[in-house]
């Protein structure tokens, strides 16, 4: 009873000051919605972040020459290193069993002219195999193939970045234009892919096949990456072993660190994983505790004026 008629006179109190009530009600309705739409805007962050690292390869595994370090917020070589070779590729794709697929690559920024258009874009020498390996599709022309890449081709596939820096809205299917001064035959636009979990456009570049890069664009008879696909999933970690083992015998390491970084797709992604779950969790946090101030002083001002 006695319950009952406090109930009463609480709602008698609130609807004598309504304009109060209202200022109280909607304080607390906005703390409430900013806790979840911070919430749902981080696990939102997260999601998009772990698909950027699943677009990049399936069941991933990637071979960096030389030590690396993450320099404001982005992998960053210490040094130049030319102990990898394609040699070393080939050895992992016939002698480490939880392999799939390999790919080496190269890779420089250089510029690349049409008439008088000009852009800076990222310059990558690779394998029919990196097309599959990376989860790179065709969105107009084709890929080239594996004669084309023995037989170091002048062709090249243009990410829709790059294409639209240097042609605008020119269709580049079978135009020819210049990289540094070769020139190479536009043969296709691959599908748009967005940035990484890194933050780099991987629509701004431009594949060309392995051989003719290191011939004609770079003039070298090493390699920076290599990428490898995994049998499986659950075979990550096993693979990252045997090449790890495989690369320390090729290149005769013993008591030295390794003259190469291995990453595998599985490791980036709970680290990934991890990092925007810290980050949901503290800016939830923050968002709570303000939520909590703000209740308190609703709730001592209503207090007041009840015993008023």
């Amino acid at each position: 009873m006695k319950l009952s008629r406090n109930v009463a006179l609480s709602c008698e109190i609130l609807a004598a000051h309504k304009l109060r009530t209202l200022l109280s009600v909607t304080g607390i309705v906005v703390g409430i919605a900013t806790v979840v739409l911070i919430v749902s805007a981080g696990r939102g962050a997260e999601k998009q972040i772990l698909d950027r690292i699943r677009d990049m390869g399936t069941n991933l595994i990637v071979v960096n020459a030389g030590q690396t370090r993450v320099i404001a917020g982005r992998q960053r070589q210490t040094a130049t290193v030319t102990t990898l070779e394609i040699d070393d590729a080939e050895a992992i794709a016939q002698q480490c069993p939880t392999v799939a697929l390999v790919a080496p690559a190269m890779s420089k920024r250089l510029s690349a002219r049409w008439q008088d258009g000009n852009a800076n874009t990222s310059v990558v020498g690779t394998t029919p195999q990196g097309f599959r390996i990376r989860n790179i599709e065709i969105a107009s022309g084709r890929l080239f193939d594996a004669e084309e890449d023995r037989a170091r081709r002048r062709v090249a596939v243009l990410g829709p970045t790059a294409a639209a820096n240097l042609f605008g809205l020119t269709d580049p299917t079978a135009l020819q234009f210049r990289i540094g001064s070769v020139t190479f035959e536009d043969i296709g636009l691959n599908a748009r892919k967005g940035m990484d979990a890194k933050g780099f456009d991987q629509d701004d570049l431009i594949l060309v096949p392995l051989g003719s890069a290191m011939r004609r664009l770079f003039n070298v008879d090493h390699i920076d990456t290599v990428y490898i696909q995994a049998r499986n999933a659950d075979l990550l970690e096993q693979a990252e072993e045997e090449i790890r083992e495989l690369l320390r015998q090729r290149h005769r390491i013993r008591d030295k660190p390794d003259d190469f970084t291995i990453q595998n797709q599985a490791t980036l992604l709970a680290t990934e994983r991890e990092t925007a779950q810290s980050m949901t969790l503290l800016v939830g946090s923050v968002g709570a505790i303000s939520l909590s101030v703000g209740g308190i002083g609703i709730l001592a001002v209503m207090l007041i004026s009840v015993r008023e």
